[in-house]
């Protein structure tokens, strides 16, 4: 009965490492790093790294999204030497995971075609996957005053 038990034990934790290499040698997402920063530890705030760029594939896969990420901590989907950012109304949209974009390319974002539809306006997409209502409430006291939107738009996914 004892060799049973031991044989279930270790045949159980043989197949996990099996399915934990797998996932690590054939997943195509980026999982040694992530484009957030923690910025209040008390509260566990984390928002977009200012100024940075991430690839998410590490295989040089044939779809591999990359992030760019603006001095507003906002994900910039098309290049904003397009927009006269000082004549450009700004709105502030924050969101979660759907409204960034995450592991879509940019073109293929739906604020990416907002921005193009609504070129008279500068688009600051702070939305970060992960974020709750608690999130961006933190993140309009911390950076609205920088920002300085005409309109904030939250959008709500279930």
């Amino acid at each position: 009965m004892r060799h049973k038990f031991l044989l279930s034990v270790l045949s159980i934790t043989i197949t996990l490492v099996v399915i934990e290499l797998c996932f690590r040698l054939f997943y195509p997402i980026n999982l040694q790093g992530w484009y957030g920063e923690l910025l209040d530890n008390e509260k566990k705030f984390f928002a977009l790294k200012k100024n940075h760029s991430h690839k998410t594939d590490r295989w040089n896969y044939k779809y591999a999204p990359s992030y760019k990420i603006g001095e507003y901590r906002n994900r910039i989907t098309r290049n904003i030497k397009d927009l006269d950012i000082s004549k450009n109304k700004r709105i502030l949209i924050l969101g979660d995971s759907f409204t960034f974009g995450l592991y879509l390319k940019d073109e293929h974002t739906y604020m990416d075609k907002l921005q193009k539809k609504f070129s008279r306006f500068y688009l600051v997409n702070s939305s970060t996957p992960g974020w709750g209502l608690e999130d961006y409430n933190l993140f309009l006291k911390s950076f609205c005053s920088q920002i300085k939107p005409e309109k904030i738009i939250i959008i709500l996914n279930d």
